[in-house]
Parts: C-alpha cells; sequence; structure tokens
C-alpha cells in the first residue's frame, strides 16, 4: 500500500513538473511571438516613415519647380566661376565623416533604395555648400528637420537634409567652403547628413562627384 501511495506522489510530482515546463514552455512562445509582432509592427512604422519622408521630399521639389527659382537659374551658369559638371570628382564633402548609407542602398528590408547619402559626422557638425550657387529652399520639412536646396547651375541641384540650424535664406548666393547650418537630426537620433545631388528632378549618386580621401561606405 505505501509503495502504491509513494508511486502515486512520484506521478502527481512528475505530472505538476510536466505541467510547469510545459506552460514555462507556452510562456516562452508567447514571448517570442510578442516579440516578433513588435518587431513587425516597428517595421512596417519604419517603412511608413521613410515612403513619407521621400514623398515629402519629391512633393517640395514638385513645388519648387513650379516656381522660377526652382528651375535651371540662368544667373548660376553665369556667375559659376567653374561649371558645374566640370567639378565631378573634386567636390568638398558637405560634412566630414563616414558613409553610413549609399545612394541606391537598399532600406527597410530592400523595399525601398536611398536617393541621396547619408553621411554621419559630430551632432553640430559645421555642413559646408559644395559648389557656388543659389539658396532656392531653406526651411523645415516633416522627417527631414531643416534642409537647404542650392541651385548650382546647369540644370543641377544640391540638397542637404537633417541640419539643426540654417545660415541662408532663399535668394542668397553662396561659394563653396560656405557654412550652410549644423548637422542635427530630423528623423533619427543620430547627427547624418542626407546629401543629394539632382539633375532636373532626378537625384544621382553624389559619390563620383565628391573628392576623394574621405572615409569609405561603412
Amino acid at each position: 500500500m505505501q509503495q502504491t501511495a509513494g508511486r502515486l506522489r512520484s506521478l502527481e510530482a512528475a505530472r505538476v513538473r510536466a505541467d510547469l515546463l510545459l506552460e514555462a514552455d507556452r510562456a516562452r512562445r508567447r514571448a517570442l511571438l510578442a516579440a516578433l509582432s513588435a518587431r513587425i509592427r516597428r517595421g512596417h512604422a519604419h517603412l511608413d516613415a521613410l515612403r513619407i519622408r521621400y514623398r515629402e521630399l519629391e512633393a517640395l521639389w514638385s513645388r519648387l519647380r513650379r516656381t522660377p527659382r526652382g528651375g535651371v537659374s540662368a544667373r548660376a551658369n553665369q556667375l559659376a566661376q567653374i561649371p558645374f559638371p566640370r567639378l565631378r570628382g573634386h567636390l568638398p564633402w558637405p560634412v566630414p565623416g563616414t558613409i553610413v548609407r549609399g545612394f541606391a542602398a537598399p532600406e527597410a528590408g530592400g523595399r525601398l533604395i536611398s536617393h541621396g547619402l547619408l553621411i554621419r559626422a559630430h551632432r553640430g557638425a559645421r555642413v559646408r555648400a559644395v559648389a557656388h550657387g543659389e539658396v532656392v529652399f531653406s526651411g523645415w520639412l516633416p522627417n527631414f528637420g531643416l534642409i537647404a536646396v542650392v541651385a548650382q547651375g546647369r540644370g543641377y541641384f544640391t540638397v542637404y537634409a537633417d541640419n539643426t540650424v540654417l545660415y541662408d535664406r532663399v535668394g542668397d548666393w553662396i561659394n563653396a567652403g560656405d557654412p550652410i547650418g549644423r548637422l542635427g537630426s530630423g528623423r533619427v537620433h543620430r547627427p547624418d547628413l542626407y546629401f543629394q545631388i539632382r539633375l532636373g528632378a532626378e537625384p544621382i549618386d553624389p559619390a563620383p562627384w565628391l573628392a576623394p580621401g574621405r572615409l569609405p561606405v561603412r
């Protein structure tokens, strides 16, 4: 009788342990599922934010193209010491730093591609013009922070986004090396400058235009 009772107690203890292990496994699976769901939601939110970011920039570009200053500036062509296309490979970097995302690099798991360079530097770094030109936009753009657009002549434009301070107003003329603003962050908590070169409405790869000798893409 005692042996039978002992076996029953052992079986009951084993059943309790099995139930506890099963519940622990279920809890672990629930936690993993919750973490995965949260990660998916964050991914969707990040993708949505990037899409909105690029739509806002394209909307700004559409507005600029409809204004007199947004077209090809004949005055910029006349006043440029060197035509902008001849500066390819010789432009000073807008900010000293490291390219952390190159042109046409995938974003959001490959569902979007970058239309510019993301250059990481220290917060507050001075952002400088890469060439002589006319400021055609200077202001705030949601998800980009403060952004400056400079007409370079010959249909070329440079774009400097994610600043916390801008020094120039629309209509100002600037030279290569002139300070445009200070680096901050319009979309993330990292000091990254988003830099574009456009020919007309089309973004082109800025990397071949910049002088060599800076830090590589990482």
